[in-house]
């Protein structure tokens, strides 16, 4: 070993001490990428989209406009999806959300009959709902939150409206994902440090043949 206690030998043709230098960047090169999975907005991590029946066929416009954007996978199989288009949330949106994606069974015969109607009949559900007229939302389907929304008022139900309001709304969903793109590039994309302050790291160097003894 030289002088100065440094290991210098070669491993599989490389100094040693250069490959060493070495761990501490790509140490930081993973934990960044950590750390961009985990702070990585949702919406980002959409890839197909599933819509509901909207007002006044909204959803068959907003799913051309979609498709044309290139942004998701309009999928009619709603087990395939990442996330759901409605133009309303609330009581019926969570029944319909339950009907779609049922949980797990796990109630008997006879708790089904404690349900039952004393006439026969199948229980009555009442309740309200939330339909926020001219306003679009994109809930995950796994969490149940709304990951984005957007409020374009309807003027009338005339196709070329329609047309022109679906536009309008995958118009500015394509600007909020370059713009949520952006922002988590820039940052991502910060100078990867030294792995010894004020030293650079050097190119990896070969190492020196051997002369054969004579």
């Amino acid at each position: 070993m030289p002088a100065g206690g440094k290991q210098t030998g070669a491993v599989g043709g490389f100094r040693y001490d250069n490959i060493m230098r070495l761990f501490p960047a790509l140490g930081l090169m993973l934990l960044s990428t950590l750390v961009y999975a985990a702070d990585r907005p949702p919406l980002l991590g959409v890839k197909s989209v599933y819509l509901l029946p909207m007002g006044s066929s909204l959803d068959q416009y907003l799913a051309e406009q979609l498709t044309v954007a290139g942004h998701y996978t309009i999928v009619t199989d709603p087990t395939k999806a990442d996330a759901i288009f409605t133009d309303k949330v609330g009581e019926s949106f969570e029944m319909k959300m339950a009907e779609l994606y049922p949980p797990p069974s796990t109630e008997t015969e006879e708790e089904d009959k404690k349900q039952e109607d004393p006439w026969g009949k199948p229980p009555q559900h009442f309740g309200g709902f939330s339909r926020a007229r001219g306003t679009v939302f994109l809930v995950d389907r796994a969490t149940r939150n709304v990951i984005w929304s957007f409020y374009e008022p309807a003027t009338t139900s005339r196709p070329e409206d329609m047309q022109r309001r679906a536009k309008h709304i995958s118009d500015k969903l394509s600007k909020h994902l370059k713009d949520l793109t952006k922002k988590a590039a820039k940052e991502t994309a910060a100078p990867a440090a030294s792995p010894v302050v004020g030293e650079p790291v050097p190119p990896l160097q070969s190492a020196p043949a051997e002369n054969p003894k004579p």
